[in-house]
């Protein structure tokens, strides 16, 4: 996939004549050696330029960006245009995140199912995963193809399970069904544990995702814990 052609075409018919004349302007600066100093002046410039309503892109076969704003893809596109002719492509990116404001960071995580050398960028993606900011995490983890196509079980588990943790909407996660694991199941029937034994709601989701690939005795037991998760509680068990 040519991603800086397909974002050109989608925001020809998007953008008004300014906001196109200034991102072309910048690529090709950028690409003409600005390097990642100005590509970074460039996304932070592009609050200013582009404006921030919905991307609305055409489908694409395998997955379309479809809650990018037109800024998020104009700031993607300025990436490639960095990733194009940086010999020490990821470093780049790793330096402008560094400097970027979150609004900012969130575009260049979304696009990371676009940039080159995806193999190289699962430190990036890890650090977006980590991060306490539920912006970011979302950013990398929902309605994004890089992590089931890029991390490691270790990683993608510990995803996952963030997920659940900080209440994003699990039915976004890209490619879920493909990444189920027993590991996965496992953790995700203590996680269920836990919050039953707190008195407290277990996302539906997770019932669905748990029990893909879990064992006939962790398969039982949730279906359990689904069924006790359902049940009104007892004065005896958790507090009215």
């Amino acid at each position: 996939m040519d991603w800086s052609a397909t974002i050109d075409r989608w925001l020809e018919t998007r953008l008004d004549a300014g906001a196109r004349s200034w991102l072309a302007e910048r690529s090709t600066a950028i690409a003409g050696g600005g390097g990642a100093r100005t590509a970074g002046i460039a996304v932070a410039h592009a609050a200013r330029r582009i404006p921030e309503r919905p991307l609305a892109p055409d489908p694409l076969p395998e997955w379309t960006p479809a809650h990018w704003s037109l800024r998020d893809a104009a700031r993607v596109r300025l990436v490639l245009a960095l990733a194009a002719v940086d010999p020490a492509w990821p470093a780049g990116l790793d330096a402008l995140c560094r400097e970027a404001t979150l609004e900012e960071a969130v575009a260049l995580h979304r696009g990371l199912p676009c940039y080159p050398r995806p193999e190289a960028l699962r430190a990036r993606a890890a650090a977006g995963v980590r991060s306490s900011m539920g912006a970011l995490y979302e950013a990398v983890a929902v309605d994004n193809p890089y992590p089931a196509a890029w991390l490691d079980q270790g990683a993608w588990n510990q995803l996952v399970l963030k997920c659940f943790f900080v209440g994003a909407e699990a039915g976004r996660l890209f490619g879920w069904r493909a990444r189920a694991n027993p590991e996965l199941a496992l953790m995700l029937r203590d996680f269920a544990r836990e919050r039953r034994a707190a008195c407290r709601a277990v996302d539906p989701a997770l019932w669905l995702l748990a029990a893909e690939q879990a064992a006939p005795a962790v398969a039982a037991e949730l279906a359990a814990l689904q069924a006790a998760d359902h049940q009104p509680s007892t004065t005896d068990q958790c507090p009215p």
